[in-house]
């Protein structure tokens, strides 16, 4: 096995409401752009940025909720052994 060219260290934790703000933030500001319009290919791009931005957002908000009590996701109220 190779020699490891790097110390491996722990990924610094974001606070779960600091990572929404700010993907909300890009979010608008994205769409802010596409609802103008941009020139040329660029507006693909845009477009893209704008669905990933929403993607990321309601995978987080999924994520947020299901750590909260009495949200109804099935899958917290099964015991697995």
């Amino acid at each position: 096995m190779a020699k490891m060219q790097n110390e491996p260290m722990q990924q610094p934790n974001v606070k779960y409401d600091v990572l929404v703000n700010k993907i909300e933030k890009e979010l608008m500001k994205s769409q802010a752009i596409v609802k103008k319009g941009v020139a040329g290919k660029y507006q693909k791009k845009r477009m893209a940025e704008v669905v990933g931005y929403e993607t990321t957002l309601r995978i987080l908000k999924e994520l947020g909720m299901s750590g909260t009590e009495g949200s109804d996701n099935s899958d917290n109220n099964v015991k697995r052994k």
